[in-house]
């Protein structure tokens, strides 16, 4: 761990293991052994004590909801005893130093821990790809407990020595994005569909990389974004992969529409199970469940399907419970409606192999929905009622563990 800086939209400024000292020195000595439960409103509090814990040897739990809170701002709780908190011997290869959590939308978050070596190999893979350094920073609003947040905003940052940037809000971003590119020979911003719905009207430096968090977003809108706004990239990983498997490093029109090649000892393939074909993927970096017995293998059978192209690139096709309507699968209805949507990230679902659902985070207007609505019927071959179209706040978020921050009131969706 290097000392890093961190920053704020309100001006404040810190350096992180400092800060982080600071903030734990009224606190009573709990031990190295004793795992340390992190959370909180207070962004720059949190990531510094975050990163002062891991520098300081103490193992972290990224708080997946609901504690109370010994230091104002910050949650700095210890797990103590409790079922699926204690850390194994740091010599032993099952031991772990970082807990991260799913993100509860779709059942009871399960915890996953990480080593330093596997974090390690995270950030390595993270700065090859954004080709980052000392000299660059990384921007988001997101929470630092959220798990992607965490490894390839602070936990990397912590690594090189660079600057991580904590906007106060979503409009924040770009903004602040823009004004830090002077002073950095990279800008990485890590976004979600909330930051992606609303480009900004002029085109960013050429040292601005967009990690588009894996929002929902077709082919259309991630061309338009790369054209006009920034250099956009689509990834893969899951919770128990530690948010990375996939990246597009390639940005070309034949990568469009994938998450990219496996990381550099990660192997994936696909197996048909009951007519889907399912993503299943091999990584050194796969995390042991904090409760429970740990992981033998190193192998995943995830919950999404999948192809795998001649260069190796994974396309997303679905979820496990959505089935193939004529022949499309989500993804390709995403795509579908691309030039409809604009910019605005929409999730699809096939709930059954003669239906279609589209959920988007604001309430478009009726003649937008018949366009969608007509535009997947006819080219999907099934009846307009058998396509619903509505929104919700909270359907694209796909983590309990990001604030929901209601949309602006609009007529149109692009």
């Amino acid at each position: 761990m290097r000392e890093f800086r961190l920053s704020h939209s309100s001006g404040q400024e810190v350096r992180a293991l400092d800060h982080g000292q600071r903030l734990v020195a009224g606190l009573p000595d709990h031990g190295r052994r004793s795992p340390l439960l992190l959370g909180g409103t207070s962004t720059v509090d949190v990531a510094a004590v975050a990163a002062w814990a891991l520098a300081d040897g103490h193992a972290i739990v990224l708080e997946p909801d609901g504690v109370s809170s010994p230091v104002p701002g910050t949650r700095l709780t210890l797990c103590g005893g409790a079922p699926g908190c204690t850390p194994g011997d740091r010599g032993e290869p099952t031991g772990w130093h970082v807990a991260m959590f799913t993100s509860g939308s779709t059942g009871p978050a399960r915890g996953y821990g990480f080593t330093l070596d596997q974090l390690d190999q995270l950030a390595a893979w993270y700065r090859t790809i954004y080709g980052a350094s000392r000299a660059s920073a990384f921007i988001t609003h997101l929470p630092v407990t959220y798990n992607f947040t965490f490894v390839a905003g602070l936990y990397l940052a912590a690594k090189l020595g660079a600057r991580l940037h904590l906007a106060a809000s979503p409009a924040d971003v770009f903004t602040e994005a823009a004004q830090l590119v002077p002073g950095h020979d990279r800008c990485v911003i890590l976004a979600n569909p909330v930051v992606l719905s609303r480009p900004p009207a002029t085109r960013l430096a050429e040292s601005v990389l967009i990690d588009s968090g894996g929002a929902p977003l077709s082919t259309w809108a991630i061309t338009h974004y790369r054209f006009n706004v920034a250099d956009l990239r689509e990834g893969y990983g899951l919770t128990e992969t530690g948010s990375l498997t996939h990246f597009d490093t390639e940005a070309r029109l034949a990568s469009l529409g994938t998450v990219g090649q496996a990381m550099p000892g990660v192997r994936a393939r696909i197996i048909e199970i009951d007519g889907k074909p399912r993503v299943h993927v091999t990584t050194p970096a796969l995390g042991v469940p904090i409760a429970g017995e740990p992981s033998a293998t190193c192998e995943i059978l995830t919950g999404d399907i999948g192809r795998i192209d001649r260069a190796g690139r994974l396309r997303l096709l679905g979820r496990s419970d959505d089935h193939s309507v004529n022949g499309r699968w989500p993804r390709d209805t995403l795509d579908l409606i691309g030039p409809i949507l604009g910019t605005e990230p929409a999730l699809v679902s096939h709930p059954t192999t003669g239906s279609v659902q589209v959920r988007l985070r604001r309430a478009p207007g009726d003649d937008v929905i018949q366009v969608m609505r007509t535009t997947i019927a006819s080219h999907l071959d099934i009846h307009d009622d058998a396509v619903s179209v509505d929104h919700s706040n909270t359907s694209l978020l796909h983590s309990h563990k990001i604030p929901r921050q209601a949309p602006a009131p609009t007529k149109e969706t692009r």
